[in-house]
């Protein structure tokens, strides 16, 4: 799958052969992240602007790394600070760990019918690794979750470096599983989403029919971001 040669991406929609799609991360952004408020309010509004700049920065040169890994080229640990050491070699762990074989790699995927787009950091082979799966209960009852790919399966995958992996991550992948499916006629096996912080790595996965419900609150999130930019209704 190749992406569209008549391109352009801008702050809050792509251009696609002419035609101005919503970006999928400024309309699932319309939902309020209660964390990210409590964050802004404790800081200094100057200080909590530098710094999320900051991370999204490393966040865009730990998914060049990742692409790079992952498109066979070599790339030198030795040039990078600590943080980025520790997520490559992380990231090599799993492309192992979990038999990763890229089918495409940031790819851009559009539907016509919600006029969405946004590009989807991995589409290939992913098997279920259990110990990266996150711990939950107890004491004797502590267990990691149940795995969703215990076979070799076909997905859309998703590398964070947030402290966590909030919920509304799952809304942006659901988009990009099913804008793929849309225009590829594929239906992809479901998800999963690899967190990295703190050298640590956590991953969480979801079905295909567990993501239904995401995509549905996504194709919700529209007419809200439409609403607050005042773009009236179709026909009005």
């Amino acid at each position: 799958m190749k992406n569209p040669k008549d391109l352009m991406v801008g702050n809050s929609y792509y251009q696609i052969n002419g035609v101005k799609y919503h970006r999928v991360t400024k309309i699932k952004n319309i939902i309020n992240n209660e964390g990210l408020n409590i964050y802004r309010a404790k800081s200094d509004y100057d200080e909590s602007q530098k710094y999320m700049h900051i991370r999204g920065k490393l966040g865009k040169t730990v998914h060049a790394l990742f692409q790079k890994i992952l498109e066979g080229k070599n790339v030198d640990i030795k040039r990078y600070e600590t943080e980025i050491k520790e997520d490559i070699t992380m990231f090599k762990e799993l492309v192992n760990n979990c038999h990763l074989q890229p089918e495409a790699l940031e790819q851009v995927l559009y539907s016509m019918s919600l006029s969405a787009a946004g590009t989807a950091d991995y589409i290939g082979s992913y098997k279920s690794y259990i110990p990266y799966l996150p711990l939950r209960g107890r004491g004797k009852n502590r267990k990691h979750m149940q795995p969703r790919f215990l076979n070799l399966s076909h997905v859309v995958g998703d590398w964070k470096t947030s402290p966590r992996i909030h919920p509304d991550f799952w809304i942006q992948l659901a988009a990009y599983l099913f804008m793929f499916e849309e225009q590829t006629g594929i239906k992809l096996d479901g998800g999963f989403i690899a967190q990295f912080r703190d050298n640590k790595m956590t991953v969480e996965e979801k079905t295909y029919d567990e993501l239904v419900p995401y995509y549905t609150l996504f194709k919700h999130c529209i007419p809200l971001l439409e609403f607050r930019k005042n773009i009236l209704p179709k026909g009005e």
